[in-house]
């Protein structure tokens, strides 16, 4: 039986993405991120950071 195998999967994920959630919005509402600070960060891209040069 696979079952739980596949369970621990997808209840890994949602972990992992509610953490990132808290952890990302605390990051960002304390300022704690550079301005230069691109990657993994929502409307922040590698054009972005091409502009501030």
């Amino acid at each position: 039986n696979y079952r739980p195998v596949t369970n621990i999967t997808f209840i890994s994920k949602i972990i992992e993405k509610v953490v990132f959630n808290q952890l990302s919005s605390y990051l960002n509402f304390n300022s704690l991120l550079p301005e230069s600070q691109s990657g993994f960060r929502p409307a922040h891209s590698t054009g972005t950071s091409l502009l501030k040069i």
